[in-house]
């Protein structure tokens, strides 16, 4: 017979092992990691470190670890967004401040008096808290991460938590009545036979 009559099986493509570099454990993990703004590098020594101390068991305890350190890493993201809203308010003081009193602005062009120093302090205080938009933002995002940590959390601990033995009487184990039959006084007796 010829190769025609016999088609060789389609051969799957060679995969790409860029994908399964640079993760430890899991390896079809997909990272969190925001380009750009986050390192790599960082984020799989977190994740490794999370690894580390859970030292899950299996497949299933596997996921829900790597569930954990991706929500964890999230969480962590929400505390870098507070702080920058909070800094970038912050580093906006001056202009607005200039923006509202511009005859004061024009008389500290050589420094600032004493009095304007007191008013950037006071104006400082109302920003080390994000605005009402950022702060609804934030404590929603956050919210809802927490409250999936501790759903991921718990059930990795259920996984974990050794089967409950059956329960058995020992209290009547060595009388002579093996079982005791109460009859509910809802139910009526049976009708009796003929």
């Amino acid at each position: 017979m010829k190769d025609q009559d016999h088609p060789h099986p389609p051969v799957e493509p060679e995969r790409s092992t860029v994908r399964f570099n640079a993760t430890k454990h899991g390896i079809l993990s997909v990272s969190p990691v925001i380009p750009f703004f986050e390192d790599e590098d960082d984020w799989i020594a977190f994740r490794d470190s999370i690894f580390d101390e859970q030292k899950p068991q299996g497949g299933l305890q596997h996921a829900l670890v790597d569930r954990i350190a991706a929500l964890l890493w999230r969480i962590m993201r929400v505390l870098r967004y507070e702080r920058d809203v909070i800094t970038g308010s912050l580093l906006d003081l001056r202009r607005d401040m200039d923006t509202s009193h511009p005859m004061a602005a024009a008389e500290d062009a050589e420094g600032l008096t004493p009095e304007r120093r007191e008013e950037m302090h006071r104006w400082a205080m109302y920003r080390l808290l994000p605005g009402e938009d950022y702060l609804n933002k934030i404590m929603r995002y956050e919210t809802r991460l927490h409250r999936h940590l501790l759903q991921t959390l718990h059930q990795l601990q259920s996984l974990r938590a050794a089967p409950v033995p059956p329960r058995h009487r020992t209290d009547i184990e060595h009388t002579e009545i093996r079982r005791i039959g109460v009859r509910s006084p809802r139910l009526r007796s049976p009708a009796p036979h003929h």
